[in-house]
């Protein structure tokens, strides 16, 4: 009887059912934030970051996420040509304005409310802007950039191949599974 790895070999591989796009999204964006949180752990750990200093670990943060704009790019171009997506202009766009689009969505909405209340916590509007010059001028043209390195290369080669069929999963006894 067939157990483990010889049970799903052929389905690992799969791309998702419903949106190949979103992963691929997914996972560039995942792997940027990865890159910069390890160099950010590096950088803190060599010592180029004092605690003394307040915001300079936010703003290393910040200018580290913009530089890895284009592995962002590059590994969601690899993933989604591998998917065989046929929209490649939609992923990379989506990886570039995606995740940040969000983040800069609620930190808006938080520095409205600040100001509201009057908070000395609110940013000011020419950092704000220098935010939107930091994302647009140098983050996106890095994931377009990286794209294009990215759509260069050849298609990820899987280990296995896939099945065409894919195999059933058996229902789970109602302790397996999600209680709401």
């Amino acid at each position: 009887e067939e157990y483990g790895w010889k049970l799903g070999h052929a389905d690992v591989f799969r791309p998702p059912p419903f949106s190949p796009l979103l992963l691929a999204v997914a996972c560039g964006t995942g792997a940027q934030l990865l890159a910069m949180t390890f160099l950010t752990i590096a950088f803190s750990a060599m010592g180029f970051m004092s605690p003394a200093r307040r915001g300079h670990l936010l703003m290393a943060e910040l200018l580290l996420f913009v530089c890895m704009g284009g592995l962002a790019g590059y590994v969601t171009a690899r993933l989604y040509k591998t998917f065989k997506g046929k929209s490649w202009q939609k992923a990379t766009t989506l990886t570039a304005v995606g995740f940040p689009g969000i983040c800069f969505g609620v930190f808006i909405i938080m520095n409205v409310i600040a100001l509201a209340k009057q908070s000395t916590d609110a940013v000011p509007f020419v950092t704000m802007l220098i935010l939107v010059v930091l994302w647009f001028g140098i983050s996106t043209p890095l994931v377009f950039f990286g794209a294009y390195f990215g759509y260069k290369h050849e298609a990820i080669e899987f280990p296995v191949t896939t099945s065409s069929i894919p195999r059933q999963i058996p229902n789970q006894p109602w302790f397996m599974g999600i209680p709401f």
